[in-house]
This record gives structure tokens, sequence and C-alpha cells, in this order.
């Protein structure tokens, strides 16, 4: 992970323009630099910005609609936006937390309003349809054992400190 982000880092720095190209030193193609560029977004960028993934993604996307040499520029785009992002690993802990918890309580059954799998836009027994409540409601999603697990703890690094301040306003509702 580190090894990657060192790697993104440097390819804004030894990008050179010739002929009208732009060459992203470090990268065998450029679809690999789109590989790396979005998941440096993902597991490094994170939820300190959101945008990062997606512009990463509409990047290798207009790569492949566009080509060379111009599709290089929304490469080039996405590197100095993921280098330029604040960084959180918050998603990442908060998968590997979630996915210890689901092999410790694999039995574990989520609650009966939650496991009906025809829904037909009846209100299911016990479920607490969050638009009822102005879009918020304080409600178990999670098996009994693992009810007052919290796997997503936003960081104070860009957009997550929005998160985090929203978790603490619904908190004292």
């Amino acid at each position: 992970q580190i090894q990657l982000k060192k790697a993104i880092e440097e390819l804004i720095e030894v990008s050179k323009i010739k002929k009208g190209q732009i060459f992203l030193i470090g990268c065998s193609t450029s679809e690999v630099c789109g590989y790396k560029i979005g998941s440096h977004s993902a597991e490094d960028v994170g939820m300190a910005n959101p945008n990062a993934l997606v512009v990463a993604t509409s990047a290798l996307t207009a790569y492949e609609k566009i080509g060379m040499p111009e599709g290089t520029l929304p490469l080039a785009e996405a590197i100095i936006c993921v280098c330029e992002s604040e960084k959180s690993n918050s998603v990442v802990i908060a998968r590997d937390e979630a996915e210890r918890a689901v092999q410790t309580v694999k039995k574990e059954a989520v609650p009966m309003y939650l496991r009906d799998v025809n829904y037909k836009q009846e209100k299911i027994s016990g479920y607490k349809y969050p638009h009822d409540y102005g879009g918020y409601v304080e409600q178990q999603y999670l098996p009994d054992d693992l009810k007052d697990a919290k796997f997503y703890v936003p960081s104070d690094h860009g957009y997550e400190k929005v998160v985090k301040e929203r978790q603490e306003r619904l908190k004292k509702l």
C-alpha cells in the first residue's frame, strides 16, 4: 500500500510532455495506471475525498473512449486529484473489522424484519422505514451479538469530518 502510494506520487513528479503526449512514467500501460489510481483512491484517500474514486474511474473510462494522446490528460488529472486529496484508511479498517465480525457470528440471524427477500411494498412487521421518520430512525440492523458494534469510524480528514459531525448530531436525536 505504501509502495503504491509512493509510485503514484512519483508519477506526478516524473510525468513529461513530449510531442503532445503525456507519458506517465512508472506504468506499463495507461490501463495499469488507471487501475493504480483507482486502487489508491479507494484504499488511501477513501472517504476523506469520496469523489477521488469517481474521478479515477471516470479518467480510465475517458482514456478508453478518447484514446491517445488526449486520453492521458484525464489520467494525469486523476493522479493530481488523488495525490492532492486528504487521506484516510477508515473504510479499509471498517471493511476488515466487519469481515472479522462475520466470521465470528456466522450463525447469528439478522433481525427478522430485514430477512424478507420478497419485498412487496408493504410494511414488514418491526421495520421502521427511515423516510417515515425524516430520513433517520434508530433501528437495529445487525444480529444481537453485534448490535452495538461500530465498524466505520470516520477520521477528521476531508469529507470524513462532515460524516463524523453528522453521526454526532444523529446520536443526540
